[in-house]
């Protein structure tokens, strides 16, 4: 009991410490003094999005939270017109965002994502380091056809897999967990993602109208990200071996094969990806925006002659998620309509000509 009390008591000392820390920094940025730059309308919109990304950061609760209150604490500190605050819902990423998220709730109901990754982990053998590059392929693989959305299957696989294998608190779940996350997130950053390059694609067009990311284009110019994520499994392999022999060959094979045949519906759902892979490498030729695809093509999947969704798919949706990411493009458009990104461009161009392109480009990812 004592034990107990004094976890308790850490718990609450560690939160009010968080607490302290979250308000302090943005009541150190509300008594900045006002200037001819530092207006009023940037100050408080500087400390209400401070906070509500450091209760965030900071895990105090669910991201619905300070999703919603974000926007209304701009609305009532008039740091913008509510038209400003809360454009983003008519612009169309918001319901790009909402399809890719329903289409990889959607092949996840119907089974697909969880056959291919265990099909990756059963043809790559099972020992540990077999079970490892499964791991690895079956993220990048499920990373691409959910187009970034895998992160919440591989997380749970991961820990199904540690479970299985009775890995426990070890070096060897810790090294199984990292690969699944490098697989299914850090190989967003070669993978063409429809939100992220749906905002890159809206800043070059407010330089270049004719500014557009290609899926294609997207894939060569980052492609050298997979060959540092390959190079890191093979050092952590290389440097964390198991302490015991790892064999789950025949765990992986016995839930391969409880899936049964492929059925109607997974199938339905590979004819629905491919729908708009195919889409999407069209585009040099149909010339539609991509992002059309994303808002049409998953809500197929509740139409006649697909019918592979009862609605399961829209309930598991992480909404709370897209809420807040709404929230964050509302943080943009307000700092655009207070003129910030001007500020800070005038500011920083006259010190970063004289430079040459390494620190240039250092600079920009500071």
């Amino acid at each position: 009991m004592g034990t107990l009390m004094t976890k308790a008591k850490q718990t609450i000392a560690v939160d009010i410490g968080k607490w302290v820390l979250c308000l302090g920094v943005s009541l150190g940025i509300y008594l900045i003094p006002l200037s001819e730059v530092f207006t009023r309308e940037i100050r408080w919109f500087l400390a209400i999005s401070v906070l509500a990304i450091l209760t965030v950061a900071f895990d105090f609760f669910n991201v619905m939270v300070p999703a919603i209150l974000m926007p209304i604490g701009f609305l009532l500190a008039n740091v913008a017109p509510a038209a400003v605050i809360f454009s983003p819902w008519s612009q169309t990423l918001v319901y790009v965002i909402i399809g890719a998220f329903l289409l990889a709730r959607v092949m996840e109901e119907v089974g697909l994502l969880k056959r291919i990754a265990y099909w990756c982990i059963v043809k790559s053998g099972g020992s540990f380091k077999g079970t490892v590059w499964g791991v690895f392929l079956a993220g990048l693989i499920l990373g691409t056809i959910t187009f970034g959305n895998a992160y919440v299957l591989m997380a749970a696989l991961c820990y199904g897999i540690c479970k299985a294998l009775d890995l426990g608190k070890s070096m060897e779940s810790a090294v199984i967990t990292m690969v699944g996350c490098i697989s299914a997130v850090s190989s967003r950053m070669f993978i063409y993602t429809p939100f992220s390059i749906s905002l890159l694609e809206n800043g070059g067009k407010g330089v270049d109208p004719d500014f557009q990311i290609s899926i294609f284009g997207y894939l060569w110019h980052n492609l050298p990200m997979l060959g540092y994520c390959v190079v890191f499994v093979a050092l952590m392999l290389i440097l964390y071996k198991p302490k015991k022999v790892i064999n789950g060959k025949a765990y992986f094979e016995e839930q391969y094969a409880a899936l049964g045949p492929i059925s109607l519906k997974e199938k339905k759902a590979a004819i629905l990806l491919i729908i708009l892979i195919v889409y999407l490498m069209t585009n040099p030729w149909h010339k539609l925006p991509l992002d059309y695809g994303f808002i049409l093509i998953p809500w197929l999947a509740f139409f006649p002659g697909f019918k592979i969704s009862s609605g399961q798919a829209i309930q598991k949706m992480d909404f709370p998620m897209i809420f807040f990411i709404v929230a964050c493009l509302s943080i943009g458009t307000v700092s655009g309509a207070l003129g910030i990104g001007k500020l800070v461009a005038d500011t920083a161009i006259p010190m970063l000509i004289p430079l040459c392109t390494p620190p240039v480009f250092l600079a920009v990812l500071l």
